[in-house]
């Protein structure tokens, strides 16, 4: 939107004023006239709210056009903020030649339906699959079906098949586009291909007891869900089918289920009253559940905070985002305190708080009750805090400290981490609170991945980055209770299930629409804009609706995670209060964990069995804190880290770095240029002061220009850059055993079990007959140190190695490319030589 719609608005407005004094012409009633009369002076329509059926059809249009295009100017200004943003982005994208993963499914199809054709990767793709299977089908968004679709239109037609399966009861994702209405029509999209394509349902619980499959089916009965108002018929129709049977193998009958209406006056009433109710209920059940056996089902993040608080002031072991946030473990804060005061040693305040912390008192054996005096005795000195502690504890700073305030900025952030475990002996010394070590470098090495390497680049993002990036991932098992929102917990199963949903004001009055594939802000309010066009109703309306829906698939969800007892708390308020409410004429079903029956038995260890009561055994296990259980899951991790090693010489010779600094200002010169077409020279020249303001280099340029001049005149190189290629080519395989290049840092697991590697090669050519693999070498060719940052420091790491990379990556092209012939070269760029691997 264009700031420019802020005055379409006024001037409609002042029309639709002139307006008003022509309609009074024909106006009879005194009251309507004195409500045009006050409009005209006040300029507020608003006031037209009662009279506005009464005034003519064109002054009605007027009056809705001027509502519904006024409903996107709240927001002008933030979107011209957001343009300005974007559009630098996007200037910063195309000078670094950046895609965001994220834009990739809307990118190809937007290229497919603007082109009419297919990108080379779909005719590959379906030249070998002809089965499609998608899981979780009701969360699709349409992108993403419409970028699949020519593969699947292309499988059914050579006699391939498509099976989607899903559950639209279970649709939580359509804030993030998901669209359940695809689940059918999917299937008209497929009308002119033979076979079956009626959908199966599957009514087969082999999770819940007996009383719990019930009970749920008494619930979301479509009957019982007509309680709710504001659901329509189609909604309502999604759960048509939700009636099970159970078909649990082991111990199906019985099951318990509890129902508690929260009340309160406001939200902090309600939250009150719950925690009480929660906590009541937990003590009863861990008296025969262990702790891994229960969990908390919720709908906000904010609940789990709550959850989670409530439970750890009973010292209850609770595992919860809140928990496995490395952001709120205090040894973690510990080590980024120290990093801090590294970056920035005037940070009196990270200084002192590292050196007063755990860490530095169990590594040093230093006091801390003197540590506190220390600080409080220098708080106001105006000397840095850490020039004053090296003065007074000389032999501490050395061993401690000085060896990481010389060497941070000369090694990678990783290996400073990895050098702070060692010397402060974290792993030996708080085995609780391994798997969070753990978590933090491997935070470090997804940002080096990404090409963050630096101290200061890790330190913001701490501060700012998203709170699931800072996740400590569970074990399966581990003894605590689950404290979750009924997102993150589908597909889960718990013995013991306690759901509390509690109503929040919705104060939401924001709304999206679409329009020419362009998404548009609306602000509508029940009270203001709503009752003058029917367009902006309808957007209210319709996502009333579908809100209602979202909430009631989470109730779903929750509802069906349980095993053997369900304990709900629901507010007396909700919208959903009404469907636990008992009938009557049902007083007699017992069996499916009838309220009063459940009230009763709560305190008496049982399941309801049909009409007989059987007691249940109270396995316990021997506690065990939740941060060591982690850590025990994760034995002897550090001697399974493959990385390259580290010359922390380079890092500090300044003749080495300028070296290392050279070769890869060399190797990113050579990857900006592609295909050469004209005067070689003035490329070259352009590339290196292209490359030199992009990369801040601040070598002598005159030298590598030269350099490369003379590399252009070898045959070998020629051919190579006359076509069209790929620089900085990825592919996965299986890196040498030697061979660790800085550039190919990802290592994981394959699922035979192997080391796999990422790993990038220089530039990659494939032309009708022939693949062409190009790997450039800066430094020595044959013996001695190699100072290049692509080499490693493997023990003597020679030509050989480098003959080993290439054949790697031959290898590895073959086994995608099988029918093409590969060639792989060596360019020693500083020796100019070119050698065939």
């Amino acid at each position: 939107m264009k700031f420019a719609e802020f005055h379409s608005g006024i001037e409609g407005k002042e029309e639709i004023l002139k307006i008003f004094e022509k309609e009074k012409q024909g106006v009879t009633d005194k009251r309507m006239l004195k409500a045009i009369d006050n409009t005209v002076q006040t300029g507020e329509l608003e006031k037209m709210k009662s009279w506005i059926g009464k005034l003519s059809h064109a002054t009605q249009r007027k009056i809705e056009e001027y509502f519904y295009n006024i409903a996107s100017l709240k927001f002008n200004s933030y979107i011209a903020i957001l343009d300005r943003v974007r559009s630098e982005l996007e200037e910063i994208k195309r000078r670094k030649r950046i895609i965001f993963m994220d834009e990739l499914s809307l990118r190809l199809d937007e290229f497919i339906k603007r082109e009419g054709v297919v990108p080379e990767i779909y005719f590959m793709l379906g030249d070998i699959i002809y089965h499609y299977l998608i899981d979780e089908f009701q969360d699709t968004n349409k992108i993403q079906w419409d970028n699949l679709k020519p593969l699947v239109e292309n499988s059914l037609s050579q006699g391939g098949s498509l099976f989607y399966v899903g559950d639209k009861k279970q649709a939580l994702y359509r804030f993030r586009g998901g669209d359940v209405s695809l689940f059918d029509k999917v299937k008209d999209d497929f009308l002119s291909v033979k076979g079956p394509k009626e959908p199966d349902t599957l009514n087969n619980n082999f999770r819940s007891r007996r009383n719990i499959v019930k009970f749920n089916n008494k619930i979301f009965n479509p009957e019982n869900l007509k309680k709710i108002s504001g659901l329509d018929e189609k909604a309502i129709n999604v759960y048509k089918n939700s009636r099970q049977e159970v078909s649990r193998m082991r111990n199906p009958e019985g099951g318990f289920v509890r129902v508690k209406k929260i009340e309160g006056e406001n939200l902090d009433e309600k939250l009150e009253n719950l925690r009480n109710e929660m906590l009541s209920n937990l003590e009863n059940i861990i008296s025969r559940h262990n702790y891994e056996d229960i969990a908390v089902l919720v709908k906000h993040q904010e609940d789990v905070r709550n959850v989670t608080h409530w439970l750890t002031e009973k010292n209850y072991p609770v595992a919860s985002e809140v928990t496995m946030d490395l952001r709120k473990n205090s040894f973690i804060n510990e080590i980024v305190s120290f990093l801090r005061f590294l970056n920035f040693p005037a940070d009196n305040l990270s200084f002192s708080s590292f050196i007063s912390g755990e860490i530095f008192a169990r590594a040093s054996g230093f006091d801390r009750k003197e540590m506190f005096s220390f600080l409080q005795d220098n708080r106001e000195r105006k000397t840095l805090l850490y020039i004053i502690f090296r003065d007074k504890y000389e032999k501490l700073w050395i061993e401690y400290i000085e060896p990481f305030f010389k060497k941070v900025g000369f090694l990678p952030l990783y290996d400073l981490v990895f050098e702070i475990f060692k010397v402060y002996s974290l792993i030996e010394k708080f085995p609780e609170n391994e798997a969070f070590f753990m978590r933090l470098l491997e935070i470090i090495k997804e940002r080096e991945d990404e090409g963050e390497n630096s101290l200061q680049s890790f330190l913001d993002f701490w501060n700012e980055g998203e709170s699931e990036a800072f996740q400590l991932v569970l074990p399966e098992h581990i003894n605590a209770i689950k404290v979750s929102t009924v997102h993150k917990a589908k597909g889960l199963s718990f013995a013991v299930v306690l759901v509390a949903f509690i109503t929040r004001e919705k104060n939401i009055n924001w709304f999206i629409t679409e329009k020419d594939r362009k998404l548009m802000l609306k602000h509508i309010t029940k009270t203001g804009n709503y009752p003058f066009s029917p367009r902006l109703e309808k957007i209210y309306d319709t996502e009333e609706k579908l809100g209602i829906l979202d909430d009631l698939n989470s109730l779903y969800v929750a509802l069906t995670r349980v095993e053997d007892e369900m304990f709900i708390f629901m507010p007396s308020d909700s919208d959903f209060a009404g469907l636990f409410e008992e009938e009557e004429e049902e007083e007699e079903e017992e069996e499916t964990g009838k309220l009063p029956e459940v009230a009763e038995k709560v305190g008496k260890k049982s399941f309801v069995i049909a009409e007989e009561t059987v007691q249940v055994p109270a396995p316990r296990v021997e506690e065990v804190p939740v941060s060591f259980q982690v850590a025990l899951a994760f034995p002897h991790w550090s001697e399974k880290i493959c990385r390259e090693k580290i010359d922390t010489g380079t890092f500090i010779d300044s003749k080495r770095r300028k070296m290392i600094e050279r070769g890869n200002f060399i190797h990113y010169i050579l990857s900006v240029i592609n295909k050469v077409e004209g005067d070689v020279g003035n490329l070259i020249d352009e590339k290196v002061d292209f490359s030199k303001e992009e990369k801040g280099f601040n070598g002598d340029t005159g030298e590598i220009k030269e350099l490369l001049h003379r590399i252009f005149s070898i045959d070998e190189v020629r051919e190579w850059f006359s076509f069209d290629g790929v620089n900085e080519k990825e592919v996965v395989g299986n890196p040498p055993s030697c061979f660790r290049s800085s550039r190919e840092p990802t290592f994981g697991k394959k699922a035979g079990g192997g080391q796999t590697n990422l790993m990038r090669i220089d530039r990659f050519i494939m032309t009708p007959d022939k693949i062409y693999i190009i790997e450039y070498k800066t430094g020595e060719e044959y013996s001695g140190q190699i100072s290049t940052p692509k080499v490693a420091t493997c023990d003597s790491l020679r030509r050989e190695e480098h003959l080993k990379q290439v054949s790697n990556y031959i290898n590895t092209v073959r086994e995608i490319y099988p029918e093409k012939k590969i060639e792989g070269y060596l360019l020693y760029v500083d020796e100019m030589k070119v050698i065939k691997v």
